[in-house]
This record gives structure tokens, sequence and C-alpha cells, in this order.
């Protein structure tokens, strides 16, 4: 061991001061070797990418350490010095050890008369020592290695041809019974200088570096991984460490069992991406004399960034791939029925009186907590679907709300903690909300932009607006982007721009190096919002946007699940007839409730389904604490809200990076029929039924007021879909929905899109127009003024057909004429033949075909609400000098022809106040918080006057007669 100490470089010695600082705690850890060049080749294998050798070097070459080696213009470089590479190591534990024990939400060991997280002191640990190297094949070497107790320690490193990795196989043999963990560190240790990016998913990135070592098992981990980037004088390099596609057993994952675990730090503090397995306190650690076990890691070298390592381990290792079926429901008929759990007062858990959905968090001590997380989408349903129904209960209430109320989270009383305790967040006034400038630019948007009212509170005194989201950065740039939408007006354009570029540098490329919290939510917290970049990109056309788009989209992708592998095999669901998932009780206005509760027998029974149809690969998580529960038999816990799907769709269409389109599909396809809860909670069915948002029972938690965005980020899949596979030939205009959370998606509707040469065709989207009788087959439907378009997208990953049926509806809007199939570039294929309304369209695999439909003149019925003039002056503002304080006034020009009257007053809870208003003939009296009010239905050419009475608790009287 001597010999292996003698020989080293600075970088070295720099190594020998913290070990020896150490050296009571891991004396048998020797410092790396400094491999001299035309070091003698024991065993050398090589590809086009990678040389793995060892070699002889220490005092008299007496000594053997490993060399892994980049292909780099004709020559062969190593990662960041000529150290030895991938030290094999062994951590020997007592007894005792193996209790499981946490300490501040990480894995932690008994050591000394403490606990510590750093998980080499979790036993003495022992490096194994290659003693012995010889080529089996072309592709192999085996290894044998010593290390103190006499163990026997055999490594077989595997290269194959095209792999930047290599595959270690490690026979190990214990000498006696005791609590074993055998590791690699991957290549060698980094100066913190040369490191420019770590992952270690999901609480590790850029270059937040843990104030210690760290160990992440992998049932809390997303991507079993352990990278460390350097940039260097050729660029930069990447060092990784993983598990593969065969190393995790079928199993959902839970605090209980991991088989392996990952660190991005050294014993000695240095960067280096470790491995572990099996994990010391695991059920696997204890192995018996003379037993022998086999464990398998894989490491590797690119000459990428981390971003482009975390694809290649992805696609090559892990194996992940598009794998989802959709065998049940279409994505269209699971949209209809999201938007009709929305339209159920009861099973949608909405509150009329509060124009909101309850929050099923919230205790209410005094009076129900209702939430808007996606109001926009609550609109853009009813524009979509051209519901007028939908658009006076859920749409206009939601309108009304977020013209009136400070924040996402309202109630009519103050609660003891939380964002309504404070008073004053219980007063209306539209200009200091968590609404966003894009908000009302989308709104405006949706409702046909004949509300140019909604500008004043859009851009206040032509400003964007000043606030705060909900867990989520409110970006500047993306404000602007959107009031130059909202007024072409170019300098927000060039703020957009400037404010993008910055903020690109800060938070894309670069972010904090302070390690985010185990309650930080992952996808608006722990990495920069990149989808807004698309949108940029789209408007402005400059690449640089969408690349950094591109490098901030592998944030998403390391917070994704990718293990374990999903094979042709059928999966086991709720043995011996039991299924627990969430079972805590929640609130639905006043009362606790979770639906199906008290469990009844049978409502979990055995079965066996396909494995994919389960598998939790493609799901994205919350945040650390939600989804790695600490406690004993608790399953770790992935969410179905994937928002972001729809952006990686987008992506992938202008990149042509098939990854994002794999991980879009995986996160959506075949999940759910209808609403699906939030959670996903270990492998069943339940939550996957179309009536599972009405029967339970509730394993997943049914967040009413995550209903709206879940519905946002499926109808922006549903289109984005149509969109990416037509290449853009088929677009629509969209709103934005953002400021909660990462629930951020496009919200399609409003103004007319494009169908290839078709420049003037709406979306019209809603149940019964058509029917689809295979339910793989996808569809959008579309009008414009002399054609129905039925854009079909298939699911299937081999050509298929689907029989189409026309409604009632639609076939009454039908002229003679030739009824047309076109391909995704718009190319016409052939004429249908039809019997009756009903035809058979043949699809590509995951293809897509366009039928259009000629029209009679003037069916459109979005071309009769487009002719509707533009209402100007639709909002007022008076005070009331009263305790009533401001009155707000709005006149809502809605996408059906005809306006509404909407009105206010901004005081918050008080007592002694009455107000009466009167509205052409038609009288309210208003006693109690909230002093709010709405008229409807006039007609735009009618004059609407109000009269406002106020008397408040002291007796001061307002009048005051308004008209519209």
């Amino acid at each position: 061991m001597i010999l292996r100490i003698i020989t080293m470089s600075f970088l070295s010695l720099l190594t020998v001061i913290s070990s020896l600082a150490q050296s009571g705690e891991f004396k048998d850890m020797t410092v790396p070797l400094l491999i001299p060049a035309g070091a003698e080749k024991v065993a050398s294998v090589s590809n086009q990418y990678i040389r793995m050798s060892f070699v002889r070097c220490g005092v008299g070459n007496q000594a053997i350490a490993c060399q892994m080696e980049l292909a780099s213009d004709g020559s062969w470089i190593p990662f960041t010095s000529n150290m030895e590479d991938n030290k094999v190591f062994l951590l020997t534990a007592a007894p005792q050890k193996g209790r499981r024990k946490f300490k501040s939400d990480f894995r932690a060991w008994h050591h000394a008369d403490s606990l510590t997280q750093n998980p080499y002191l979790a036993g003495t640990l022992s490096e194994a020592i290659p003693v012995k190297a010889a080529k089996t094949s072309n592709t192999t070497i085996r290894v044998d290695y010593v290390t103190r107790g006499h163990h026997t320690i055999t490594g077989w490193w595997t290269l194959r041809p095209d792999s930047k990795h290599v595959e270690l196989r490690i026979d190990f043999t214990a000498a006696q019974d005791g609590y074993y963990s055998l590791g690699v560190m991957a290549l060698h240790q980094t100066m913190p200088d040369l490191v420019s990016n770590i992952l270690l998913p999901p609480l590790y990135q850029y270059r937040r570096i843990p104030l210690q070592p760290q160990m992440l098992h992998t049932s809390m981990m997303t991507q079993p991984l352990s990278i460390v980037e350097a940039t260097t004088s050729t660029g930069k390099l990447s060092a990784f460490v993983s598990g593969d596609d065969t190393t995790f057993p079928n199993e959902w994952g839970c605090v209980d069992y991991s088989p392996m675990g990952f660190a991005v730090m050294n014993h000695v503090g240095m960067m280096q991406p470790v491995a572990f397995s099996p994990v010391i306190g695991m059920s696997d650690c204890h192995i018996q004399g003379g037993q022998t076990i086999q464990r398998k890691f894989i490491v590797g070298l690119t000459s990428q960034g981390w971003n482009e390592t975390l694809e290649y381990i992805s696609d090559q290792v892990y194996r992940v791939r598009d794998y989802r079926k959709q065998e049940d429901l279409s994505l269209t008929e699971t949209l209809f029925n999201i938007i009709e759990l929305v339209k159920n007062e009861e099973y949608g858990g909405w509150s009329p009186t509060m124009k909101a959905f309850y929050d099923i968090e919230g205790k209410p001590t005094k009076a129900p907590l209702v939430v808007h997380s996606a109001p926009l989408a609550m609109v853009g349903a009813a524009v979509m679907s051209h519901d007028e129904e939908l658009y006076i209960s859920r749409a206009l209430p939601t309108i009304e709300y977020t013209l009136s109320r400070k924040g996402y989270r309202w109630s009519t009383q103050t609660a003891e903690k939380g964002y309504t305790s404070d008073i004053e967040n219980l007063r209306f006034n539209p200009f200091e909300s968590q609404f966003t400038t894009t908000y009302y630019e989308g709104l405006n948007s949706l409702l046909g932009k004949k509300n140019s009212w909604l500008k004043d509170i859009a851009l206040p005194s032509d400003t964007l607006r000043k606030v705060k989201g909900y867990s989520s950065r409110i970006l500047s740039w993306v404000q602007a982007l959107y009031a130059w939408r909202l007024t072409g007006d170019s300098k927000w354009l060039r703020k957009a721009e400037s404010a993008a570029r910055r903020d690109m540098r800060l938070h894309i490329y670069q972010n904090s190096v302070t390690p985010r919290s185990f309650k930080s939510f992952y996808n608006s917290s722990m990495y920069g919002a990149w989808w807004d970049l698309i949108d940029l990109y789209e408007m402005s056309g400059h690449k640089d946007y969408l690349e950094a788009a591109r490098y901030g989209a592998a944030h998403t992708l390391a917070g994704i699940r990718c293990f374990p592998a999903v094979r042709d095999t059928l999966q086991t669901i709720h043995p011996n007839n039991q299924y627990e998932g969430n079972t805590r009780l929640w609130w639905r206005g006043m009362q606790q409730f979770r639906l199906g509760y008290p469990r009844v027998d049978g409502d979990a029974p055995e079965k066996q389904v396909p494995l994919w149809k389960v598998s939790p690969v493609g799901l994205g998580f919350e945040q650390p604490s939600t989804y790695f529960l600490r406690q004993r038999g608790k399953p770790v816990r992935p969410v179905f809200m994937s928002s972001w799907a729809p952006h990686l769709l987008r992506l992938s269409q202008h990149t042509g990076g098939a990854i994002y389109k794999t991980y879009a599909r995986n996160a959506v396809i075949g999940r759910f029929a209808n609403y699906p809860g939030y959670y996903a909670t270990g492998y069943t069915d339940i939550t996957m039924q179309a009536d599972f948002p009405y029967k339970g029972p509730d394993v997943s938690s049914i967040y009413y007021h995550h209903i709206a965005p879940h519905m946002a980020f499926t109808a922006d899949f549903l289109i984005s879909e149509v969109i990416e596979r037509t290449g853009g030939r088929v677009n629509f205009p969209y709103g934005k929905q953002e400021g909660f959370v990462w629930f951020s998606n496009r919200v399609y509707g409003g103004a007319p899109g494009v169908v290839f040469d078709d420049k003037n065709a709406s979306l019209w989207l809603k149940r019964g127009l058509i029917t689809s009788s295979n339910p793989a087959v996808n569809y959008v439907t579309a009008i414009s003024d002399k054609t129905f378009w039925i854009l079909l997208s298939s699911e299937h990953s081999d050509a298929a057909t689907t029989a189409v049926s026309l409604g009632r509806e639609v076939e009454e809007l039908l002229a003679a004429g030739a009824w047309e199939i076109y391909d995704e570039c718009g190319k016409r294929l052939t004429t249908v033949t039809h019997e009756g309304t009903s035809f058979v369209v043949p699809l590509p695999a995951k293809g897509m075909r366009a039928v259009a439909l000629p029209l009679k003149a003037g069916s459109n019925p979005f071309h009769m609400v487009a002719e509707v003039p533009t209402m100007k002056g639709g909002m007022k503002v008076i005070d009331s000098h009263t305790q009533a304080g401001k009155i707000y006034i709005y006149r809502i020009r809605s996408p059906f022809g005809w306006d509404s009257v909407y009105g206010f007053c901004e005081t918050p809870p008080a007592k002694g106040i009455h107000v009466t208003i009167l509205c052409n003939g038609e009288r309210k009296g208003l006693d109690t918080y909230p002093f709010e009010w709405s008229f409807m239905k006039y007609s735009p050419a009618e004059q609407i006057r109000l009269k406002v009475s106020v008397t408040d608790a002291a007796g001061k009287q307002f009048e005051k007669e308004i008209a519209f």
C-alpha cells in the first residue's frame, strides 16, 4: 500500500492532505496513483469512444491501476488528470448499523455516539486494490482485487461496441458474516474549480454541491445516476456512474428498500460520481460467510455536457422507450370526461357562490377555502367547445374571480394561517392581485379580443403588472412578451428579448449554488422555467432561445422516473384484494371528506394487468418531501400532473430530439381516462377508470383545484400533438396559463388558426360532433367558413384504421361536395368513400391524417361572433367614500355574442354595509361580504344603465348612476 502513496502529482498531494486529516476514519483508502505517459498496459479494451486499461505504475511499476480514456482528435485523453480511475471499495458495518434512520430528511447511520449522513462512515471503508488483470475477450477485462478482511472480490469490466460506458460486474464472496456494501468511485476526483455542473437527481444540480458527502438511495431518486461535468482545455467532459435496465427489480419503490445508492462526493469531500450496492441498512446488505453476491455498475465518460450525458444514459443505459399504449379511451374522449367533471358541482368540487374550486387541504375553521390554479383553462374549455352553458356556469364566474380577488386562494373570512390570514388579502382589487399580464392577454385573446379595456388591467399605466406567483417565479420577460402580443408595441418585444437573455444566463445555464430544500417544488424551484423560451423562439425565430430551452429541459427529464425497466410481462396489482394508496381525510367545503371512504370489500380486486399499463416510468413528482415519505411501508409518490409534457412535445418538434417526445408521451398516453387525482401511489388501475372521480376509492388524492390544470395540459398535449405531427402546418392561437407552481400551459382557442391552406379555421372541439371507433386514435376538430376539419392522430405503433361517424350537429352543416383526406404535409391523398355519415380512415403508425368536409355558407358559429364589435370603455372605477371603498364595474363581451355586467365593492369582510344595484330594471341587494353582483345577457348594441346605492355602518350613503 505504501508503494501506492509515494508517487503523486500536486493534485494528489492536495488529496493526501485531506486524507490525512481523516486518516483515522479512512486509513484503508489509498491516494490515487499518478499514471505516467506510456504506462505499460496489463490489459486493455477499446472502441471508437473509450479505452479502458489496467496499467502498471507506482514505485517500480509494482502497482496496477485503472485508466479510462476518451477518444479525442485521434488521441486518447483522460478525464481531468492522469490520476488512476474507478476505485472499487468495500464498506463493512456492524449489525446495529443496519437499522434505518433519517437525519434532516436524508438516510443516516450510527457513527460513534451520533447519527451521520456521510455514507462512508456507515461502516469501515476499505479499498479493493487490483492485483491482477487479464483480458478475457475482445470486450472484457477480469480484475482480481484484495481488501481488508480477506474477502474475495473479482471485477469484470466490459466495454461493448458503440458504448460510452463500461459495465462493471463485481463478484463478492464474504469471508465472514457481516453487513457489506460494495461501490465504485467513477473516474477520479475533481477539484471544485474545474466542476461546472453536477447531477444527483432530484436534489443536486448546477453547482449545488452538498456541504458533506451524502447518499441518495434509489427509492428517493427519479434517475439513478451521478454525473460530474468538468470544463477543461478540450471542452466539457462528463464522468458518470449508474445502474442499468437490469439493476432494479420490478418494484414501485419505498423507504424500506433500495438496491443502490449514489453520491456526487467521495470520502475526502472531492467531487466524484460514486455508487453503492447493496446499501448499508437494507435487507440485502447482510451476507453470510462464504456467500457470493453479484453487483453491477455502469461507469461512463463522455465528451459532452451533463445534459447530453443524461440523455445518453436514458437512451443507452436505462433504455427508456416510448412504451405507452392507448387501448381503452382516446385522449380526446378523456378530455371530454374531464370537462364533464368540471361541470359537475358535487364531484368536481365547485362552489358556485365562491366562484372557484374547494381547496381540500385548507381546514375551514370559519369558512371554506377555494382556489383557482388554472383560471385561463376554464375559459378556454368553454371557448374551444363553444359551450354557452359552460361559459355561464364556470368560465364567467372564473373571469369575475380574477377581476376581483387578490390571489389564487380566497375565503369569505380570515383563516388562522396562510394567505387568507391577512384580512387585506380579502380586499378586492384587480391591480393588486397575483394574476399576471400574461393571464389578461390570454383572457383577451380567448374572448375574441372584444374587450379592449382588459389592456388597462394587463398593463396598468402602460407598465407590467407587479405580481408574485404561487411557488413560481413570475418572469418579467414573459410578461413583456405577452404585452407585445397584446399591444403590438415593439418596445415590449425588445424588453422581452433583453430580459430573456439575462434570465437564460442566470437561471437556465447557471443558477444558485445553494442546495434546495427537501420541500422545494421540483419543477418550479429547482431550475429555471425553460418552456417560455419556446414561445419566444416561435415569435422571434432566434435559435439561441431554442438551444437554451433544450438545455433547461434536461432538468425536467432528470425529475422524471426512468426505472424499473418496462418489460412485456404481467403485473399483479392489489395483491390479496388490498390496496391502500393515500388515506388522509381532506375537506370539501366545511366537511371532512374522501371519496369512497370508508373503504368496502372488493373495491380493489386482485388482478393481473400488462406491466406497461401501470408502470411509473414517465411520471414526474412534486417535491422530495412528498415523493419520498420517510415512513416504513410507504411507497414513493410520483404525480400525474405532467404539465411539462406538451412543452417537451414542442421541443421535439423544433429540435428533432426524439427523447423529448418519448418522455412527453410516457407521461400522458394511456395514463388516465378522466382526472386521476394527484399522486400515483403504487401499481393500480383504480385511477385509470373513467368513473374514478365519481366512484373512487380515492387512492390518489382528488384535488378539486387540480382538475382545471390537468384539463389544461391534456388539451395542450392533444392539440400540440397535431401541430407537432404536421410540422406547424396546422396551428392555432393560444393564451398562456402560468403563475401557479409549474402548472403552465398553452390554452388554445379564440381567434381562428390555420389548417394547411385554410387560414380561418377555429377550434371547435366538443363531445358529439363526431365519434371515432378506435380508442388509440385521438382527434381534434375545427371549422372555417367552408370546411369542417377532422384531424386524426394515431397512437398505434403500427398502421391502423378508425371508423368515423358524424354527429347530427355537423351533419346539418354539410354541403354537397367531395370529402377529402390529407396527409400531415397538407397533400390531398384521396376522396373519402362514405356510407351516409360514416367512413373509415387509414392512418400510418403514430401518424396523422386530416379529413375535410364541405360546409354550407354561414355555418361557422365562430364567424358570426367574430363580427361583433369590440367593447371599449368596459371598466368603470368609482370611489363611494364609504366603508365599501372603491366600486369596480365591468361590461364583459362574451364569445357568444352577448354581454354581461360584473361589479363589486373593494371592502374586505365588514358588517353594516348594504348595497343595492339596479341594472336595466333588475334589482339586487347585498348585506354581506363579498359585495359583488352579476347580470347577463345584453345585446352588444344595448345601452346598460346601473344605479349603485351604498349605506355603510356609520350611516354614510352613496348613490351613482353608470351607463355603458
